[in-house]
């Protein structure tokens, strides 16, 4: 008796098992995303978590016999369309998209700017007796900060920065949750490849339908943009901020006489005070670009498909080809921005 169970449970673990392998993704993606959660990214994860969750389950449901199971897989009406091309040309859009992305997110070399404002200011305003640097003492931002135009610029910088940082947190979310989304589809496509009653000549002449991943692809690069965009857009208003009291100093801190008593590394430490030209223009210039990037991927609510090429392989092939092409590029993209993000965990830019 208990070896006719053993040899149930070993013929029921091996039949579920290469199901189960299409949601490794999703499993690998939840515990990526616990070192990304944060009170700004936590609903744009929790949404990422599910899109991913779903398209492993679309996966599923391309492979008999859970495609018969309509509780699971409900039926969404199908274009008239080549579906594995629409998927084609939808990831190759995101990519572009991601691309972008990753080109105008937050660098060191922006907190960096940043963190030497804030320095500066901190520096200033300890040894303002000593450097006489007098200034008046206006309101911060927000009502509620006193102490001057140096103590509002040091707020304003520390603000900045972990905005920024959310930034590039959510840019890494949107990654991930592309990647995982892809990652499902390329391990669902193993799985259907491998399936017995998927004979090649079956996914030659009747290949899987794509257009519930192709819909989940779309709303997932939407629903990140937004997440992003409204982050962007808080930096932007901080840098506003910052760039308006930065010249507001300049014109009355009377930079002039600011170092003639003082060492020059202290000169040179509160120096980013007194830029004409300042360095805080570039960050302003790369998150507009970066709020430009989510915006048309908003706009544009819909991506006609262009007559492609004659494909070389069978469709299944094809797509499966293209999207491990495309996960490599994300992983590299991912490992760039994890690099920042722990580059700033590292404390070298620690608000003061």
């Amino acid at each position: 008796m208990r070896i006719s169970w053993i040899l149930v449970l070993s013929a029921t673990f091996a039949f579920v098992l290469p199901f189960l392998v299409i949601y490794l993704p999703y499993a690998l993606f939840s515990m990526y995303m616990h070192d990304l959660r944060t009170a700004s990214s936590s609903i744009h994860i929790q949404a990422s978590m599910h899109s991913v969750f779903e398209s492993a389950t679309a996966m599923l449901c391309l492979v008999p016999p859970v495609s018969a199971l309509a509780f699971v897989c409900p039926s969404i009406p199908e274009s008239k369309r080549d579906s594995a091309l629409m998927l084609q040309q939808v990831s190759g859009a995101q990519q572009a998209f991601l691309d972008q992305l990753t080109r105008y997110a937050p660098t060191p070399e922006v907190f960096a700017i940043v963190s030497s404002i804030q320095r500066a200011a901190h520096f200033a305003f300890v040894f303002d007796g000593t450097i006489a640097l007098q200034s008046g003492h206006p309101q911060g931002p927000e009502g509620n900060r006193a102490g001057g135009m140096l103590s509002d610029i040091h707020h304003l910088s520390r603000e900045l920065l972990v905005s920024l940082r959310e930034v590039g947190l959510h840019v890494e979310v949107a990654i991930a949750r592309v990647a995982s989304i892809q990652s499902s589809v390329v391990t669902g496509l193993v799985v259907l490849h491998n399936a017995r009653v998927y004979s090649d000549h079956r996914l030659r002449t009747n290949p899987p339908r794509f257009d519930r991943i192709v819909a989940l692809f779309a709303n997932a690069s939407s629903d990140s943009a937004q997440h992003v965009l409204q982050e962007v857009q808080r930096a932007m208003s901080i840098s506003s901020n910052l760039s308006s009291t930065l010249d507001h100093f300049r014109r009355t801190a009377e930079p002039a006489r600011s170092c003639a008593p003082v060492s020059k590394p202290l000169c040179d430490t509160i120096s980013p005070l007194f830029f004409r030209h300042t360095p805080l223009s570039s960050v302003s210039d790369r998150l507009a670009l970066l709020q430009v990037t989510l915006q048309e991927e908003l706009d544009e609510s819909s991506r006609e498909i262009a007559t492609p090429p004659a494909l070389t392989m069978y469709p299944v092939q094809a797509v499966r080809a293209i999207l491990e092409a495309q996960l490599r590029v994300y992983r590299k993209q991912l490992l760039v921005l994890r690099r920042t993000r722990r580059f700033l965990e590292s404390g070298k830019f620690g608000a003061k």
